[in-house]
C-alpha cells in the first residue's frame, strides 16, 4: 500500500516505510498487507461487520429527525439566549459601576474623615493652648494675689504692732 505525501510524519511506526520520492518536497510512505489487514480487523471488532454496520446506519435514520428538531428548538431559543446573555452582560456592567462608585463614596468618606480630625486636632490644639494661657495667667494673678495677701498680712501685723505700742504709750 503507497501513499504520497508533502511532509515526513513525526509519529512514524516501525512497520511503515517512508521513503524519498522522485520529486522534490515530495515523500512516499509504505505499508505491508499485514497493517491493512490489521486496520481491517479492528474496523471488524469495534465496527462490527458490513451487515451491522448497516443495521446501525438504520437505527441512526430516526434519531435524525430528532437532532433536526433539537437544532429547530435551539434556534428557536436562540433570540431568547441572546437577549439573556445581554441583560446579563449589562447586569454585570451595572454592578462592576455599582462597586466603582461606592469605592469612590467610600475613598471620599475617608478623606473628610481624614479631613475633620486634622480640623477637630487643630481645635483640641488651640483650646489646649488657651487653657495653658489661662493657667498660666491664672497661676500668676494667684501669685500675685498670694504677694498681696501676705504683704497685706504683714502690714496687718504691723499696724497691729503700732496700735499696741500707741495704745501702750497713751496708757502711760
Amino acid at each position: 500500500m503507497l501513499q504520497f505525501i508533502d511532509r515526513v510524519p513525526e509519529n512514524l511506526g516501525t512497520d511503515v516505510i517512508c521513503g524519498a520520492h522522485s520529486l522534490p518536497g515530495k515523500y512516499e510512505l509504505e505499508t505491508s498487507m499485514l497493517t491493512c489487514a490489521a486496520l481491517y480487523n479492528w474496523a471488524g471488532r469495534t465496527l462490527g461487520n458490513c451487515e451491522d454496520l448497516a443495521a446501525r446506519v438504520d437505527e441512526l435514520a430516526p434519531l435524525e429527525d430528532e437532532v433536526k428538531e433539537l437544532r429547530a428548538q435551539v434556534e428557536e431559543f436562540k433570540p431568547q439566549a441572546e437577549a439573556y446573555a445581554d441583560v446579563k452582560s449589562k447586569l454585570a456592567d451595572i454592578e462592576l459601576e455599582a462597586h466603582a462608585r461606592s469605592a469612590q463614596v467610600v475613598k471620599q468618606a475617608e478623606e473628610e474623615a481624614a479631613g475633620k480630625r486634622l480640623e477637630a486636632q487643630a481645635m483640641l490644639d488651640e483650646i489646649m493652648q488657651e487653657y495653658s494661657h489661662v493657667g498660666s495667667t491664672a497661676n500668676t494673678a494667684i501669685t500675685d494675689v498670694i504677694c498681696k495677701l501676705t504683704d497685706l498680712r504683714a502690714s496687718l501685723s504691723r499696724l497691729g504692732e503700732l496700735e499696741q505700742k500707741l495704745g501702750g504709750r497713751s496708757h502711760e
